[in-house]
Parts: structure tokens; C-alpha cells; sequence
């Protein structure tokens, strides 16, 4: 029996209005997991014309490589653009490379280098900490011309600028794993193909991550000496 509450049906009114309005809206959905929206206009000639909306209320034409792309929705309606083609590059059939644009658009939403960022904040910062050390033994060599022991008492040397390259590809190691909890497409769960594509944007955004944490930390720590000298 259904209810006779009002509220009751304003919520299955107002659930079916986001329902709707989420399936018109137009949408491409990216081979590398990103999604653009806006309003699709002509998909001939291998492009896909898009009208996007920014927060200002400033509208762009934005055009897109099909080639680049798995799918797109216009008008509540979903073409698949990707096909299987090993000639083009293409070796995956259409349900693998669905799983890994959904891997990665997964990846690119829950996945946080939380770690990769402050540990590479905290060895950047300590790269120039160590570099401008000055040692008692350093100080009592008779061809030294500094007096004073410590930190940042010595002018840094490019070693402190190797360390975010360094790091960059010391972080592009780690596997990593997919926790059942990140994942937004759960079906999914298992599926090699959508690891694959997960673990790729994630590998990315720890790259990044120890790149600018590092940077970040160098920055910091030459400041200081600058501002300790």
C-alpha cells in the first residue's frame, strides 16, 4: 500500500526531477577517466564540440579528439565512441576500456597522495636542512672560512634542487592498491582492467604530489636560510 504521507511523494517527485535531470544532462566521459559537461554541439569530423559554462557564467567552445574519448551523453542519450582497433592503438575491447575510464575516473575523485605529498614536504625541506649544515669538524678545518657550526650556516648547493626530480620517480614506483572503500563503481570490484586504469591515474597523482611537496619543501627551506643569513 503506498503511503498517503505528502512528504512521501515529494521525495519520490523530487528524486525522479534529479534522476532526470542528471540523464540529460550532456556529458563526455574521457579514455583517461576525466569528464567534461556542458552542451554537446556537432560530434562529425572526429571532434566533439562542447559549450561549457564556467563559475563565472562564462561560456568556452571546447573541442575533443573523439579518439580521446570512450563516450558521450547528448540529449540523454549515450554513444559510445571507443571501438577496438589494434591498428589505431586500440587493443582493448569496449568493456575493457570501459572499466579502466571508470578506474581512472574513480581514481581521480577518491584517490588522495595524502602521504607522498607531506613526506616529500618534509624531505624537501630537510634536503636543504642538510645541505647547509655546517659541522664542528668543518669549522675547525684551517682552509674553512666559516666560524659557526649548525644549520644554515653554509650556502646551499644544487643538491637540494635534484631532490623533487628524484622523488617524482622514487614515488612513480609504488603499485599501490584499489581499497573496496575508493571505489565508486563497486561492481567492478576485481575487474583487472579497472585496476589497472585506477592504479595509473593514482601512480599520476603521487607523482605530482611528491613533485610539488617537494618543491614546496625546498622553497621553505631556502627561504629560511635567506632569512636566517
Amino acid at each position: 500500500m503506498l503511503s498517503k504521507n505528502p512528504v512521501f511523494y515529494l521525495l519520490i517527485f523530487s528524486l525522479l526531477m534529479g534522476l532526470n535531470a542528471f540523464t540529460q544532462a550532456d556529458s563526455v566521459l574521457m579514455l583517461n577517466g576525466k569528464v567534461y559537461k556542458g552542451e554537446i554541439g556537432d560530434t562529425d569530423h572526429g571532434n566533439i564540440s562542447m559549450t561549457m559554462t564556467n563559475k563565472k557564467g562564462k561560456s568556452a567552445v571546447k573541442i575533443i579528439d573523439e579518439f580521446r574519448v570512450f563516450s558521450y551523453v547528448k540529449s540523454g542519450q549515450q554513444k559510445i565512441s571507443y571501438y577496438q582497433d589494434e591498428l589505431s592503438g586500440n587493443f582493448l575491447t569496449v568493456p575493457e576500456a570501459q572499466a579502466a575510464a571508470y578506474g581512472s575516473y574513480d581514481a581521480r575523485f577518491t584517490f588522495k597522495p595524502r602521504i607522498a605529498f607531506w613526506s616529500s614536504v618534509l624531505l624537501g625541506f630537510g634536503s636543504t636542512l642538510f645541505d647547509t649544515y655546517l659541522s664542528q669538524k668543518a669549522v675547525n678545518d684551517p682552509n674553512t672560512i666559516y666560524t659557526t657550526p649548525g644549520f644554515f650556516k653554509k650556502p646551499p648547493s644544487v643538491f637540494p634542487l635534484l631532490v623533487p626530480p628524484m622523488l617524482t620517480a622514487i614515488w612513480a614506483i609504488p603499485k599501490g592498491r584499489v581499497r573496496y572503500k575508493h571505489m565508486l563503481h563497486h561492481n567492478y570490484q576485481g575487474n583487472p582492467d579497472y585496476y589497472r586504469g585506477y592504479i595509473r591515474i593514482a601512480r599520476q597523482k603521487r607523482m605530482l604530489a611528491a613533485l610539488r611537496g617537494s618543491a614546496i619543501g625546498v622553497a621553505t627551506g631556502l627561504l629560511t636560510y635567506y632569512i636566517v643569513r
